[in-house]
């Protein structure tokens, strides 16, 4: 078939080439020089800084750039559709098809000329930008980067599947069930008012659930966002995925059940998006659900497990969690700062247990408490919580410097037995009863911290264990 292809190829560019106007070509002779110098500086701007965007380096972006600062015979395509639907003129074709040839015969002089190009552009561009392009793009060799990858992907999709199936079935439940026979017992507005709001109340928790800022794993998404800044793009398109699910449900509630207006219903939609994000009762509802369903989901197999499990090798906690010191470099810029406004434990899922220094030992720090000069930190999470927080300490220049490699919390508290009685760590595991004063308390509300001075590192419900869990969560 290689002849046939062949005798169509010549076909087709004798063809094209035929189409164009020697005439039209001097007539039009501006536009047409116009178009060629807008195509090739447009796609040398756009294709550099897109590869660039993909975390390829600097050398890379540039040749892609300069090898594709031409438009191909499939712009013919698009101008032939544009001419036969009338929306551009007849005289345009000759043109375009001057431009794709002008473009193809400079190709190679732009392929020839990338390389120069590029040491040009090392030597003007500053210091600090070369540092800033070199994190950019630098190769990460670590094994773990695709199963990252992998691991967070298969997560968010996952979830995301249960969520906008869950979310459908309300939505088509409301729109085909409850709105007609409300309509049939009650009058107008009212009926369409009863059912905007149940199919609101219904939905909130899991909307709060889909609103979360990180994209379904939160030690993943911040693991691969300080990993490499190339990760930000496709990490924020995923977060941008949950907004648009989210905002095409509020959206359904308050332009097809309530019928608003559409700039109304963008309104409303906002409004409600702020209030379902920053709800903590929100949170703490979806929590007991997803906690109660994954308890049912995994009971028989995890109490089978359990049981043929010693009870002595059964200390989650002992293994999951592990304790790490941090020095607090002289030219930190956390030095002065709360550690509320540090935000350890919401962006990288570690507490600060105790903030030693000179002078001074503070066990269980409140969000009130200064770092001071010459402080060490005394952080508790698990190993990718603490891997998260490595990695945010080297690319956001935390001033922090690791004293030693990260110890679980047996290894730390068999360490630390040999401190006075006041001095030392001690875990315990408590048991809420029906008699608990803080059933049904969440453990924002308990104050744990501030009364008793204990922390909560872990939960276990039934046979669902969380490490560090939310403040939202109730007992």
């Amino acid at each position: 078939v290689a002849p046939i292809k062949d005798l169509f190829g010549a076909v087709f560019f004798v063809s094209v080439g035929m189409m164009v106007d020697p005439a039209i070509l001097l007539e039009q002779a501006l536009p047409i020089f116009v178009l060629v110098v807008a195509t090739i500086i447009g796609k040398l701007i756009f294709s550099t800084g897109g590869v660039l965007a993909s975390g390829q380096s600097l050398n890379t972006s540039v040749h892609c750039g300069f090898s594709l600062a031409q438009i191909g015979e499939f712009s013919f395509i698009i101008a032939s559709l544009g001419m036969s639907l009338g929306v551009i003129s007849s005289f345009l074709y000759p043109i375009i098809v001057a431009v794709s040839v002008i473009t193809t015969f400079t190709t190679p002089f732009c392929i020839m000329a990338a390389e120069p190009f590029y040491q040009l552009v090392l030597k003007l561009l500053p210091p600090q930008a070369k540092s800033w392009l070199d994190r950019y793009t630098g190769t990460n060799t670590d094994d773990d980067k695709d199963q990252d990858w992998k691991n967070l992907l298969t997560g968010y999709t996952m979830r995301m599947l249960i969520f906008i199936t869950l979310l459908a079935a309300i939505a088509l439940g409301a729109e085909y069930y409850l709105l007609p026979y409300l309509g049939n017992t009650l009058k107008l507005p009212y009926s369409r008012l009863l059912t905007a709001a149940a199919t609101f109340i219904i939905m909130s928790p899991i909307l709060r659930a889909v609103l979360v800022n990180r994209a379904g794993n939160g030690d993943l998404f911040s693991k691969l966002w300080f990993k490499k800044r190339a990760n930000h793009l496709p990490l924020m398109f995923l977060v941008f995925g949950k907004l648009l699910v989210a905002s095409a449900s509020l959206y359904f509630i308050f332009h097809t059940l309530l019928n608003l207006h559409g700039f109304l219903a963008c309104v409303s939609v906002l409004l409600a998006a702020y209030f379902i994000s920053s709800s903590d009762w929100l949170m703490s509802e979806y929590l007991r659900i997803e906690s109660r369903f994954l308890v049912n989901l995994n009971e028989k197999h995890m109490r089978k497990h359990r049981e043929s499990t010693p009870s002595d090798s059964r200390t989650w906690f002992d293994e999951d969690l592990q304790l790490v010191y941090y020095d607090l470099q002289k030219d930190s810029p956390i030095k002065g700062r709360s550690l509320r406004s540090l935000g350890f434990r919401e962006s990288y899922g570690c507490n600060v247990l105790q903030l030693l220094g000179s002078n001074r030992t503070v066990d269980m720090p409140g969000g009130e408490q200064i770092v001071e000069k010459g402080d060490k930190l005394l952080l508790i999470g698990t190993a990718s919580q603490l891997q998260v927080f490595a990695a945010a300490v080297r690319q956001r220049s935390l001033g922090l410097e690791r004293c030693d490699l990260p110890q679980s919390l047996r290894e730390f508290m068999l360490d630390n037995h040999q401190n006075k009685p006041e001095q030392q760590f001690l875990s315990l595991a408590i048991t809420i009863d029906k008699h608990s004063p803080i059933l049904g308390t969440s453990l924002m509300a308990t104050v744990l911290r501030n009364k008793w001075s204990c922390l909560v590192v872990g939960l276990e419900r039934g046979a669902f264990t969380i490490t560090n869990p939310h403040v939202s969560l109730v007992f």
